[in-house]
């Protein structure tokens, strides 16, 4: 997708053709994959899979077609249990979230679950599903924008309010998205989503659908950033790793955690704070790291 490009081109190979004798650089070739994407806007494990992620998308925007499905991860509290996380009520969640962060490295902001908790993901996900209807090539901003407004700033995401900011920054309409949830037609692509995601055994969030030249690969839960270059990299038929300049991070992620742009620069994250420090980019702490903001 569009929003996804901006990194590295296609791969240049130096040959020598032995008939002719004659050596030079081919472009490598290389063939497009599309990603299905099986997610939640309050998914912590597909946030804390936002540094692999990003480096894919730097990596191999060019190359990829990504399709979001929005799965449904909390209808509401009603009867809902995680018992494997130990969740069983929102009051559980923020403890979980700082687990996840400690974990994996990925900061996260967990103060909605005291302050404002979500009672339900769904109202958030037929915001997404509206705006993909409005503008489908600013799916994958949207969604980012949305969770950078709960993971780092710690709204609650079902708030009109706090939608139509993320609508705002991702350049698309609130008023059109708000029309498609009073006439039905939100509610009507969300459980479009919902039905697809079931008939493609998307039973845990993140899980990715990774298909090229007929082949299909499927992965369910937080990929590691090599893993997930791997097998991108397999499908697509050439093998591309980050390479950014600080530059070019900032100018790509933005509003970034320090396990995003350590990924992106292949860094330590020590390393990526002190260049980022040196860059004159402002942190805020959060649990499990920091969050920048250029």
């Amino acid at each position: 997708m569009n929003e996804l490009a901006g990194g590295v081109g296609a791969a240049d190979v130096l040959s020598c053709d032995l008939t002719t004798g004659l050596c030079g650089v081919h472009v490598e070739a290389a063939q497009r994959v599309t990603v299905t994407y099986v997610t939640d806007p309050i998914c912590s494990a597909c946030w804390a899979m936002e540094p692999a992620w990003r480096a894919v998308g730097y990596a191999f925007g060019d190359l990829l077609e990504v399709r979001h499905v929005y799965g449904g991860l909390l209808p509401s509290w009603d009867g809902f249990a995680d018992g494997w996380n130990g969740i069983h009520g929102h009051s559980d969640v923020a403890h979980h979230w700082r687990e996840m962060a400690e974990h994996t490295g990925q900061a996260m902001n967990v103060s909605v679950w005291d302050g404002d908790p979500i009672a339900s993901s769904f109202p958030a996900s037929m915001v997404l599903t509206a705006a993909r209807d409005i503008a489908p090539e600013k799916d994958w901003l949207m969604l980012r924008r949305l969770r950078e407004e709960l993971f780092v700033g710690g709204r609650n995401i079902s708030r009109p309010e706090v939608w139509r900011d993320a609508a705002e920054r991702a350049g698309i309409d609130s008023r059109a998205i708000q029309e498609r949830l009073d006439d039905g037609r939100a509610e009507g692509l969300f459980a479009a989503d919902l039905q697809t995601a079931r008939a493609l055994g998307a039973t845990a969030f993140p899980t990715l659908i990774v298909e090229a030249g007929g082949d299909r690969r499927t992965l369910r839960g937080v990929q590691r950033p090599e893993r997930l270059a791997q097998v991108i990299g397999d499908a697509a038929g050439v093998q591309r790793r980050p390479s950014a300049t600080m530059e070019e991070a900032v100018t790509f992620l933005d509003v970034g955690t320090t396990a995003e742009y350590a990924t992106l620069l292949g860094t330590t994250g020590e390393q990526a704070v002190a260049a980022l420090e040196a860059a004159g980019v402002r942190p805020r702490r959060l649990p499990g790291g920091a969050v920048w903001t250029p």
